[in-house]
């Protein structure tokens, strides 16, 4: 029984692979690329989606995110550029792991702006980073508004993780964010997550809890539930999924909602290039009730890797 560390972002991968990864809601279709380099570390990778057409104008939206990974003497660098315009670029060096000898310490820095003239600012950040065996850490500041943010998890113990990430605003002294979880493995392949997300910039009160639960049944068949509770609305919401590999290039994935909502994604790996996938969903309850379905939303997507 244990868990992988991870940083906060990835506390509850295992939940997000199950319940959101190759959900399209809205696009008709999605198209992925990645083309990896091992000789030089680099990776390029992009993503194209074609919208649903709206039903009042019958328009259909297209957008494009591009991303470049790539590292050289010590130095790693993450460029992504949106459909929107703008452009992050992320800079890591292990300049003063090698000066401190401090084992996992890291500078970082983050640019982001928008390549068309606009009103939005253009934004700098600089900061650390730490990882290592039992913690990853992340403390970043914006040069310009002086936001801090400060993320971190911990391995409490080999099946144990728990984390936080906060925003501070040292000018107003408040916190803009305050999420903070856990992940817990009480058996092989069980995983129990808690977590906690902030709605509120004025003043600090609960926000949205998420109760998670993840079974890896087998090798080929996973199931998991996420329940959440809104407390500034006293909104209540819940998931159910299921992971079936149907066999070694074919996989079904389901999952279904409070509302009755049924979600289906099935992926085909037509060879070591592409992998076609299939998305669809239904209201069961107005099939119980009506007895029909209404129009099924229809999408598809291509994933490419070279």
């Amino acid at each position: 029984m244990s868990v992988k560390l991870e940083n906060f972002g990835d506390l509850h991968k295992w939940s997000k692979e199950l319940l959101d990864d190759d959900y399209n809601h809205g696009q008709y279709v999605v198209i992925k690329t990645k083309n990896v380099a091992a000789e030089s570390n680099s990776e390029v990778s992009s993503t194209t989606k074609l919208s649903t057409a709206d039903k009042t104008s019958g328009d259909s939206k297209v957008g494009l995110e591009v991303k470049f990974k790539g590292s050289v003497r010590g130095v790693s660098l993450e460029g992504v550029q949106k459909n929107d315009g703008t452009n992050t670029l992320e800079v890591k060096s292990d300049y003063l792991e090698r000066a401190s000898k401090i084992k996992g310490l890291q500078l970082l820095a983050n640019f982001s702006g928008v390549a068309i003239p606009t009103n939005q600012a253009f934004v700098a950040k600089a900061g650390l980073e730490y990882n290592t065996s039992c913690c990853k850490g992340k403390l970043i500041a914006n040069l310009r508004s002086f936001l801090v943010e400060h993320n971190f998890t911990h391995k409490a113990r080999s099946n144990f993780l728990l984390g936080y990430n906060i925003i501070l605003d040292p000018v107003t002294q408040n916190l803009e964010k305050y999420d903070y979880g856990l992940s817990w493995s009480p058996a092989e392949g069980a995983f129990v997550g808690l977590r906690h997300e902030s709605l509120s910039k004025e003043k600090l009160q609960l926000g949205k809890v998420l109760f998670l639960l993840h079974h890896n049944v087998s090798t080929s068949r996973s199931i998991g539930s996420e329940f959440a509770f809104n407390y500034s609305t006293n909104e209540k919401d819940a998931r159910l999924g299921l992971s079936e590999k149907i066999d070694d290039d074919t996989q079904l994935k389901v999952k279904v909602n409070h509302k009755a909502y049924v979600d289906l994604v099935l992926k085909r790996r037509i060879n070591s290039v592409l992998t076609l996938g299939l998305v669809s969903g239904f209201n069961a309850l107005r099939v119980v009730q009506e007895q029909k379905t209404g129009t099924l939303p229809l999408g598809f997507s291509l994933d490419f890797k070279f």
